[in-house]
């Protein structure tokens, strides 16, 4: 499963190496007691939703963890307001989709479809 899990974490990045920006809407979840704001993107939980509907993670924290560090390594997680924003484009990559993460990883134990940000 390993191998199938490294393939779809690099078809997400040869995605993300392709878009300008991340769509869906971005809202916040209630707070977890840590440090970490935790956040919601639907099209980024819809791809890792694909992940477990195929078996390909056991659980949408799992699929997360092959679906976000592809947008986080292009600087495109969504802005940390809750905005809707338009479906993926193709194009040159902006700032339009740079969240204000710190790039630290944590698990702060939120439910599925969160990433974190490390700001205050």
């Amino acid at each position: 499963m390993h191998c199938a899990q490294e393939l779809f974490s690099l078809f997400i990045l040869a995605i993300a190496a392709e878009v300008s920006s991340v769509g869906g809407t971005t809202s916040p979840l209630p707070p977890q007691g840590g440090k970490y704001r935790v956040w919601d993107n639907t099209l980024l939980t819809s791809l890792a939703e694909q992940a477990v509907r195929t078996k390909l993670a056991a659980n949408i924290d799992e699929a997360l963890t092959l679906v976000v560090p592809a947008f986080a390594h292009y600087n495109l997680l969504p802005k940390t307001d809750p905005v809707e924003q338009p479906a993926c484009s193709e194009g040159e990559h902006t700032d339009a989709g740079v969240d204000e993460r710190d790039g630290s990883d944590s698990d702060d134990g939120s439910d599925g479809g969160a990433w974190i940000n490390g700001d205050d």
